[in-house]
């Protein structure tokens, strides 16, 4: 994009203040003309012009972390990491469906892609305690874990010390990959 957002503080240094970028994925201008090399919907066109606004964030700040939910490759110039949305609790027909069985088959897709680039484990909603646990000790062997729950899954799932624990082993886990 030709032009950079400037975000400035009070001392006027280029700064950017709050946990990161966000775009819906629902909604997004028609009819949007991009680069003549990418085939893209008018949708599609849409959300990479607004991905391209939130990648200038690197611009602002180098270390800037633009997550996307753009499993394609004409988005790989404009995304650092990709989520894969919220985990389904049942499948079409209303059955239970494992998310760690989930996590794993979006992150094929999302391997087979954009081969590489690192994957948001998500963690949300989660059916009942035993599904959470069963994501935790997946989700660092696939991609960057996340933690949305600390105290309790469910009503009457409290998550105690030794949960926790369980949750501290995996990431170390993860953290020791990345050596």
């Amino acid at each position: 994009m030709s032009s950079t957002p400037s975000l400035t503080s009070d001392s006027g240094r280029r700064t950017v203040h709050g946990a990161g970028y966000s775009l819906s994925w629902r909604t997004g201008p028609r009819g949007v003309v991009t680069s003549p090399d990418l085939e893209l919907s008018d949708g599609d066109g849409a959300r990479w012009m607004q991905i391209c606004a939130l990648s200038s964030a690197h611009t602002i700040r180098p270390d800037a972390l633009v997550i996307t939910h753009t499993v394609h490759p004409s988005f790989g110039d404009v995304t650092d990491m990709v989520r894969t949305n919220d985990v389904l609790e049942h499948d079409v027909t209303g059955r239970p469906v494992s998310v760690a069985a989930q996590l794993r088959a979006r992150f094929e897709i999302v391997s087979g892609v954009l081969p590489g680039y690192p994957v948001d484990t998500d963690q949300w909603p989660m059916p009942n305690r035993a599904e959470w646990l069963d994501h935790a000790e997946t989700q660092a062997g696939l991609g960057v874990p996340a933690l949305y729950y600390l105290e309790h899954v469910r009503d009457g799932e409290p998550i105690d010390l030794e949960h926790l624990s369980l949750i501290g082993r995996t990431w170390d886990e993860y953290r020791k990959r990345l050596e």
